[in-house]
């Protein structure tokens, strides 16, 4: 006699997460602070949103987030200063 095996599982997908819709116009992203390490910034995107982002991770109207010195982040569209 042969032992039934156990039905399969679902294999867990793992959806990357949504950093940011597209900006609207008139309201820039802003950053409102940035990691001691520079590897993390906090951007405030429209009034009620904001969104961390890491080296690497891209923003819709910033671009790369390449990282964090001084008092501002630096993104492919340029240098944001920190705006609290």
């Amino acid at each position: 006699m042969q032992a039934e095996r156990p039905a399969a599982k679902e294999p867990v997908r793992i959806q990357k997460p949504v950093l940011a819709d597209a900006q609207v116009r008139g309201n820039p992203a802003t950053v409102v602070a940035a990691s001691p390490t520079g590897d993390k910034a906090w951007v405030r995107i429209g009034d009620q949103r904001t969104v961390i982002v890491s080296k690497g991770q891209s923003v819709p109207g910033l671009g790369v987030f390449h990282g964090a010195e001084g008092k501002g982040a630096k993104f492919d569209s340029g240098y944001l200063p920190i705006n609290p």
